[in-house]
């Protein structure tokens, strides 16, 4: 100390780094920050003390399964940066239930279904976006009538499970074909050799007999076929 002097010093604020683990199936956001599906900017430095408030957004059919890193749970995610800090985020696909109404005479299959008069498995959750078919068989005798709930008409079923959804068939007796009708059927033609003395052809070629009548003459009387009975001659007188 020769003379007075003035001494000074400048004092910076640190500084500290917020990285952001890239999220699949989602967004996190914050001041400086969009990273996941919705951007690529996953880093960001803040003066000592910052407060950060991050957002998750999932993607449509996603829910939030919980925070990782300087934050925990599925709530919100406020920190305070006096240090470097790595925040992360897990999305969980959501998860719908489809529900079949029993069916009678006739069972209703997908995958993890069967439900009806061939089983009792009648529920199944599906991840979101899953497309699900369903086969309706009827029992014997009986015809699919119609779908009912996520599915109409008598085609085929197939439900896109972007929400709880709810599928039923209607059955209705098999329609029976009437008979065709059968054409007459001809009489065959009797040969003329086939017809009997005392028979004739009746119209519709059926046989009909004619029983002729016994003729019997009275005594002095001789029988003449087609003729009236004539008298048998007398005897010859002797000389």
């Amino acid at each position: 100390m020769t003379q007075a002097r003035t001494v000074g010093a400048t004092f910076t604020i640190q500084r500290h780094t917020l990285t952001v683990t890239p999220p699949t199936n989602g967004t996190i956001t914050g001041t400086g920050i969009a990273c996941g599906t919705g951007g690529s900017d996953c880093t960001e430095t803040y003066d000592y003390g910052t407060g950060v408030v991050l957002t998750a957004t999932p993607n449509t059919g996603y829910d939030l399964g919980s925070w990782t890193g300087a934050c925990t749970g599925t709530g919100a995610c406020s920190l305070a940066m006096t240090q470097a800090r790595t925040v992360g985020a897990t999305f969980t696909v959501q998860r719908f239930t489809l529900t079949v109404t029993p069916p009678t005479n006739g069972t209703i299959t997908a995958s993890g279904i069967n439900c009806g008069t061939g089983g009792v498995d009648c529920l199944e959750a599906y991840d979101y976006g899953t497309a699900v078919p369903l086969t309706a068989t009827p029992a014997t005798g009986y015809q699919l009538d119609g779908w009912t709930g996520a599915c109409t008409g008598t085609g085929a079923c197939s439900v896109a499970m972007t929400q709880a959804r709810t599928v039923g068939p209607r059955s209705a007796p098999a329609a029976t074909p009437s008979p065709s009708p059968r054409p007459p059927t001809a009489p065959s033609p009797l040969p003329a050799s086939r017809v009997a003395p005392g028979q004739r052809l009746h119209p519709g070629l059926r046989l009909r007999t004619i029983v002729a009548p016994a003729a019997t003459p009275a005594a002095g009387y001789r029988f003449r076929p087609g003729r009236e009975p004539a008298r048998a001659p007398a005897p010859a007188r002797s000389p």
